[in-house]
């Protein structure tokens, strides 16, 4: 599957999903709330080798609409969501793998909870690594053109 993520403007961008077979979608998007969650989803679900977050579940087929609809629950998006999260608030701040590995491990301690096996500071720091990478492309791509990625990343 590719992901194409075009630049309109300053504000706006475009995300083209193409897969396998006829599929091509596509969701115009506000950059400021959007591109880096996106990202982020990217970089975490990638380094996590995640098949059951945002982009696994479209290369599976689910459809955009169905995906970015808030009122649906998919098995395990809650963990990839929290991760998500963490490593996204973060980015303002110097926090580093570590840092975001203990904040997710005493949330998950103060909910009773083990934090999934997959989350290590190994894979933050990898994580991390992507998107540095993704942002340092989008910062390069011109406007009207697309930043292209495959997935699985």
């Amino acid at each position: 599957m590719e992901l194409h993520f075009q630049r309109i403007d300053d504000a706006t961008h475009t995300l083209r999903v193409v897969g396998p077979g006829a599929r091509d979608e596509r969701v115009e998007c506000e950059t400021r709330s959007f591109l880096l969650h996106d990202f982020v989803h990217y970089a975490v679900e990638s380094a996590g080798r995640r098949g059951d977050g945002f982009y696994g579940r479209l290369a599976a087929g689910a459809p955009l609409a169905v995906l970015n609809d808030r009122e649906t629950v998919f098995e395990g998006m809650a963990t990839i969501e929290n991760v998500v999260a963490q490593v996204q608030g973060t980015l303002k701040t110097t926090a580093d793998a570590e840092t975001i590995f203990a904040r997710l491990a005493a949330g998950a301690a103060a909910q009773d909870a083990e934090l999934s096996a997959w989350v290590t500071p190994t894979m933050l720091r990898e994580a991390l690594e992507i998107l540095r990478g993704l942002r340092g492309r989008w910062r390069a791509t011109p406007f009207r053109e697309a930043m292209i990625l495959q997935w699985p990343g």
